[in-house]
């Protein structure tokens, strides 16, 4: 059964079960870093970290990205909302201070809503009869869009699924991600693609309305004066080819989903991730470039 949390760069809620809202971070690993001091400077355990890292083994190493969780002291009241349209580290600490950290940027992810009563479905379209999650009363959710009397809830893989309005009570808490600090890159494009995360995937579309995954890249680039193509097909070819190794921040990444011509696209966002337009999970989301699905599609990278 899916529950409901979101995935890397995103809020997690009712982690293992349990409730409590996270938020997962890039985090670049420092010369001489230790697990046991990267876990000591976020408040985590090492186990959380090496449950959230199932890839790592052994030590890190210096330049490797982790995804740390980083908790609630990443919630972002909206009084304090004008350092985050600006899209600066805003952060509240556990007395409840608002300030500017030093860490990297954020992106706006959504807003914090709380479940009235037990057993309240979660479905997969708004008015539909498919139920992905029956909630606990009082479960915190990621509201990350709405459509009638029905609210876009973030789930586990990124997808948006749906519940009822009246069932939820909304909060003006504001939910934010660190998108991290990173050498090189097009962290500008990074946080334009990450401002679309949770917009409905739409065939042809390019808005905030609907988009689909080559428009998305398109828009990103848009925004800092760079000009693609249409299609995804069109845009491989442009640029140059990036390695596995090499890449960073804002590369282009494509993928043939169909075993044929390239057909779907993402932008890297760092430590495995990327950002995309996907159609399997119906909005835009954040996936990981290493699970199995999309390694098995993947045709290459460009900058």
């Amino acid at each position: 059964m899916v529950s409901v949390v979101s995935w890397l760069l995103g809020i997690m809620l009712g982690l293992n079960g349990v409730g409590g809202t996270v938020i997962y971070e890039v985090y670049r690993v420092g010369a001489g870093e230790t697990l046991e001091d990267i876990a000591a400077k976020y408040g985590v355990s090492v186990e959380e970290l090496r449950a959230v890292n199932r890839w790592l083994v052994g030590e890190v190493q210096e330049n490797q990205f982790l995804t740390v969780p980083v908790k609630r002291r990443e919630v972002v009241d909206r009084r304090v909302g004008t350092n985050v349209s600006r899209r600066r580290r805003v952060w509240q600490s556990k007395e409840g201070q608002a300030g500017i950290g030093a860490r990297g940027d954020v992106y706006r992810v959504g807003r914090l809503g709380v479940v009235r009563a037990e057993g309240v479905p979660i479905v997969r379209h708004p008015g539909g009869k498919e139920i992905v999650y029956r909630c606990e009363r009082g479960m915190e959710l990621v509201i990350v869009g709405e459509r009638g009397e029905w609210l876009g809830v973030m789930m586990v893989d990124g997808s948006q699924c749906w519940i009822r309005k009246s069932a939820v009570r909304v909060s003006g808490i504001e939910l934010v991600a660190g998108i991290g600090q990173r050498e090189g890159g097009r962290r500008e494009v990074v946080r334009e693609a990450l401002s679309y995360l949770g917009t409905p995937y739409k065939y042809g579309g390019e808005g905030r309305g609907g988009i689909d995954c080559s428009a998305l890249i398109q828009r990103a680039f848009k925004a800092v004066g760079i000009k693609l193509p249409r299609t995804a097909g069109e845009q491989y070819k442009v640029g140059r080819i990036v390695r596995w190794g090499e890449l960073k921040s804002g590369d282009r990444l494509y993928f043939a989903s169909k075993g044929g011509g390239i057909d779907h696209a993402g932008i890297y966002i760092g430590g495995g991730k990327f950002v995309h337009a996907s159609g399997r999970h119906g909005a835009v989301v954040v996936s990981d470039l290493r699970d199995p699905y999309y390694w098995g599609i993947f045709v290459g990278a460009k900058r």
